[in-house]
């Protein structure tokens, strides 16, 4: 992850990581303290891209959803004015997700810091 700070708007517009009802239109990407890993929905934007077989993801909701592969994805954060292109690394394709999830717990393993803060996130 790149060392400059990104702010993300925070909502309650999803409330659930399953997408019954089309939220993935309405949704961007949540920074998570729960998600285990990173995950993302569109298979184009994976580098290095890995198929997973059998592979299961449950959401704190209950739902039960496929993760289809895992490999680099290379995003765009907004830093102040400006977009900063950052690489996220064993990213997990998760098709079925209602948004992207970036894990708190992995941005930490990567020397990150997150601070949560009036409904920002600062990373």
């Amino acid at each position: 992850m790149h060392n400059g700070t990104s702010k993300y708007n925070m909502t309650d517009d999803c409330w659930s990581a399953a997408d019954p009802q089309g939220y993935k239109d309405k949704c961007g990407a949540y920074v998570n303290s729960g998600a285990s890993n990173h995950y993302f929905l569109d298979h184009t934007k994976f580098q290095n891209y890995q198929p997973l077989e059998n592979q299961n993801i449950t959401t704190v909701d209950g739902c039960s959803l496929k993760a289809v592969g895992i490999g680099d994805v290379l995003i765009e954060l907004q830093n102040g004015s400006k977009r900063t292109p950052t690489l996220v690394k064993n990213a997990v394709f998760a098709p079925d997700m209602a948004f992207m999830l970036i894990s708190v717990s992995r941005l930490d393993q990567a020397d990150c810091s997150v601070d949560f803060k009036k409904d920002m996130c600062t990373i």
